[in-house]
This record gives C-alpha cells, sequence and structure tokens, in this order.
C-alpha cells in the first residue's frame, strides 16, 4: 500500500471528495479538507494496480485530477483520472506534457449566430456556446457546469478533445433549451478543462414572454 495525497482547487464547494474503484465511488468515503488557499486536500492508502478515479463536487459533479496526466476511457465513453501503482508500492508517472489551446469562445442563441449575446428572453430557444481549441494534444476533459440565478447546479456537460493528426481547430457546442420552467435571472456557466477552472461567465434570462395575438414582448 503506498500513501497517495489527493489536491484540487475549487474554493467555492462546500464539499469534494475522491472518489474512485478505490473506495466503491463512495462520496462519503474520502470527503476532503479545504485550506485556506481554497485547495481541498485527503491522503488515501492504495494497493497495486491501475486505479480509476474523480473528484466529487457538492455530491453533483464529478470533475478529473487536472495533475493526474493519465486519463482513461470508461463504459460511459467518458474520461477518468487513473493512477498506477507497481507492485514495489511506487506511482507510475506519466511525464510527457499535453497541451490544449482555447482560440475562441462565443454564447449565442443559435448555432448560425457568431455575435456574443448575453441577455435572453423566452422567445429565444437556447443559450448556445461554441468553443473553440487549436494545439491540442494528448486526451482532454471539456467540462461547462450551468448554474441558476440560485447557485444549484441546473445542468452539467461534458465533452472530449482528442488529438488529431492534422492538428486542425476542434469546435465543441454546448446548450441548454429554454422553456416556461427554467429560471429567470442572471445564470453563470463555469468551463473546466481536465476538471481545472477555465473561467466564468453570467448571462441573463429575462421573464418576458411573447404575446402572439398582440405581437408584442411582455412581461409574465
Amino acid at each position: 500500500m503506498v500513501k497517495i495525497k489527493f489536491r484540487y482547487y475549487y474554493p467555492d464547494a462546500n464539499k469534494v471528495s475522491v472518489v474512485g474503484d478505490f473506495n466503491n465511488w463512495d462520496g462519503y468515503a474520502n470527503v476532503m479538507t479545504k485550506n485556506e488557499d481554497g485547495i481541498w486536500e485527503e491522503e488515501i492508502l492504495i494497493g497495486p494496480g491501475k486505479h480509476r478515479y474523480r473528484f466529487l463536487i457538492d455530491d453533483v459533479i464529478k470533475v478529473n485530477d487536472p495533475y493526474a496526466n493519465i486519463y482513461v476511457q470508461n463504459e460511459n465513453d467518458e474520461l477518468d483520472s487513473l493512477i498506477i501503482i507497481d507492485e514495489e508500492g511506487r506511482r507510475l508517472i506519466n511525464e510527457k506534457i499535453y497541451n490544449v489551446h482555447l482560440e475562441d469562445y462565443i454564447i449565442s442563441d443559435s448555432f448560425e449566430n457568431k455575435n456574443i449575446k448575453k441577455r435572453f428572453n423566452f422567445i429565444d430557444e437556447k443559450v448556445i456556446t461554441r468553443l473553440e481549441f487549436t494545439e491540442v494534444t494528448g486526451v482532454h476533459t471539456v467540462t461547462l457546469l450551468w448554474f441558476k440565478p440560485n447557485g444549484e447546479v441546473y445542468y452539467v456537460t461534458e465533452n472530449i478533445l482528442i488529438e488529431n493528426e492534422d492538428k486542425k481547430e476542434q469546435t465543441l457546442w454546448f446548450w441548454i433549451n429554454i422553456n416556461e420552467r427554467i429560471m429567470p435571472g442572471q445564470w453563470r456557466i463555469r468551463l473546466l478543462i481536465d476538471g481545472l477552472i477555465v473561467f466564468d461567465d453570467y448571462f441573463s434570462i429575462n421573464p418576458n414572454k411573447y404575446d402572439i395575438i398582440n405581437k408584442k414582448i411582455v412581461l409574465k
């Protein structure tokens, strides 16, 4: 057995746990402790072999370890972080450096619209984000978190970036549908790459509805 120290920066979380096949993915088995710098820490004894794991934020959001540098696809075609410990109790480290560059980011109301939009109404069908990446080497998890105006997580969307031979730009789309049940107010989105927080952005949904009879927008 070898003691592995896990560290993860997520300052505004209320709880972060290490979950993996070494604790049956139990969010209560290895709850981390946050220090004054917003870094969550936990030490776990792990035996030889290959072990998949992730960080579980507030019992809802699963993200990868930005410092794992080894990721493996699971049965759901998602990437998990991987720890490899040999029979001598040594952790095997991948020292190769992988890159990804966020070239462009747009939030709008349609796939065709390339103008940034930050105010939406219920007559809009979707809130759409387009992310363009260049210089992708290796494999990466891209996660977008959508937060309601009250701070609750509304939706978690995740996709995978894989290095391609021609090194061309890669585009990922994420979106939510706007309907009568969605909460109006200021929403927040958070982009993470391999579990690392890249940026937060905000948009607002106005409590408007289109009056078909009078052909005007009215407050509801």
